[in-house]
């Protein structure tokens, strides 16, 4: 914003000024486009000296008021300072040309006069009262602006390109498209609130009637819409506290045992000395939108699948406590839930995973067992990534026995290893490569290879994603 001088006119500016017969013409009348003084005042509004607040005042050479260019021209009186020899020149002619307008309106008050010739009127340059300074108005801005204040707003759009064949079906390509817009808004300094909204479709026949967004009236009701993924409050009374309270998305035990949004309450704490906990009690809706209805075998129709979905919503409660170990994250996972997507049996999850850095590579290693079945119930991933520059690269293993029974999402690029709803039991590993353009624009390529530990089929799986992000 440019600084206001309230100086006195230097003394051969004053002695420039003179008043001749316009000095009382009628500040309402028009002055045309021909006008030397409209053209002056034009220009120098081009040059930043003087602002066109309505940005239009000179649009198509349109008749302006003498009272309308008085009042830049008070402006460039203000700014002489900053005003080049030629523009002080001009000023000098426009404000003896509406040197009646500038009086009424106090422009020549308050300061006392410079000396100038008999001929020329003293010319004095208004009060440091009788304009706001740019504290002021800057305060004033603050105030009037209060109610839009401390909101961020974030957006996120995903498109995704899969293909390859699941291990007991035919193959297909999966193209999904997504799309998030966030509000923030901080409400105290402990207290904030986030609300997102969400959009999904899927182009692709497999995909669109796995989630139903063609229209098909499937017990979901998981038709192709907008809606609220986040709603909720997040309080932190102190820095190492937060509670978040509504509907928020999950990234639990690093993405291992939950990756997903649901409804419900979830506590962090995190002590000096590094130690780190969480408690969740939450509750998973069957009508959410994501995922959709799991799509199976169907034995009455060879080759051919149907949609399946336990209907029953599911309450979820997580635990977590996690300390450094040298140069090892160490932690202790419980998940419980009363049904899962594969069945209406409850599932109770401990897992222990660990985390570490070596040679500038960030390892990682998870185990759970479903503690609810005697066999078959383990899962095991394996995790190394190493960025370098704008490049981030993944490796992963990941072994899912029948009766894991995980009750959500659980890692990266699950959505398209949605076998994992099955119990049959998968095992594969996957490459992710991701390069970062810019800080708003991220492409993504994966590959995996994966086989049912039933049927001891395999199946590959690979695409690509485009993210943009502001």
């Amino acid at each position: 914003m440019r600084r206001l001088y309230r100086k006195a006119l230097p003394f051969s500016l004053c002695l420039s000024l003179y008043c001749g017969a316009a000095c009382a013409a009628n500040p309402f009348a028009d002055v045309p486009p021909a006008h030397w003084s409209y053209q002056e005042t034009k220009e120098l509004v081009a040059s930043g000296l003087v602002d066109d607040y309505t940005n239009s005042m000179f649009e198509k050479n349109r008749r302006i008021t003498r009272q309308a260019i008085a009042q830049l021209v008070g402006q460039a009186l203000y700014r002489i300072n900053e005003a080049t020899p030629s523009q002080k020149t001009s000023i000098g002619r426009l404000a003896a040309e509406y040197h009646s307008e500038l009086e009424r309106m106090g422009a020549f008050e308050g300061t006392p006069s410079v000396e100038a010739s008999a001929a020329a009127p003293p010319v004095h340059i208004a009060p440091e009262t009788s304009t706001p300074s740019i504290d002021e108005r800057l305060n004033k801005l603050e105030k009037d602006t209060s109610s839009i204040q401390s909101w961020k707003l974030s957006g996120w759009a995903n498109m995704e390109n899969t293909y390859g064949q699941r291990y007991w079906d035919q193959s297909d390509h999966e193209y999904k498209l997504e799309a998030r817009l966030q509000v923030d808004k901080k409400i105290s300094d402990s207290l904030d609130f986030t609300f997102q909204m969400a959009v999904k479709t899927y182009l692709d026949g497999y995909s669109a009637l796995a989630n139903d967004n063609l229209g098909q009236e499937f017990p979901n009701s998981n038709k192709e819409k907008i809606f609220a993924r986040l709603a909720y409050l997040s309080w932190k009374p102190a820095p190492q506290q937060e509670l978040l309270a509504g509907k928020f998305a999950v990234w639990l035990a690093g993405g291992f045992l939950g990756d997903d949004y649901l409804k419900g309450i979830q506590w962090n704490y995190a002590t000096d000395r590094a130690w780190h906990f969480s408690l969740l009690a939450s509750r998973y809706e069957a009508n959410t939108d994501w995922p959709g209805m799991a799509v199976i075998p169907d034995p009455s129709s060879p080759g051919g699948y149907r949609l399946y979905r336990n209907m029953e919503d599911r309450n979820i409660w997580y635990a977590k406590i996690g300390a450094p170990i040298g140069r090892t994250d160490i932690a202790v996972h419980y998940l419980g839930a009363n049904s899962s997507f594969t069945s209406k049996d409850d599932t109770s999850i401990v897992a222990l995973t660990l985390g570490g850095r070596w040679r500038n590579i960030d390892l990682g290693a998870a185990w759970g067992q479903n503690i609810e079945e005697s066999g078959h119930n383990n899962m095991l991933k394996l995790q190394a990534a190493k960025t370098f520059g704008k490049h981030n690269l993944i490796a992963q293993y990941w072994r899912q026995e029948a009766n894991m029974d995980l009750p959500l999402e659980n890692g990266n690029h699950m959505a398209w290893w949605g076998d994992q709803y099955s119990r049959a039991g998968l095992s594969g590993y996957r490459l992710i490569y991701s390069y970062r353009f810019t800080d708003n624009l991220i492409l993504e390529g994966f590959y995996g290879n994966y086989r049912s530990l039933a049927a001891h089929q395999h199946a590959t799986k690979y695409g690509f994603t485009t993210t943009v992000q502001f």
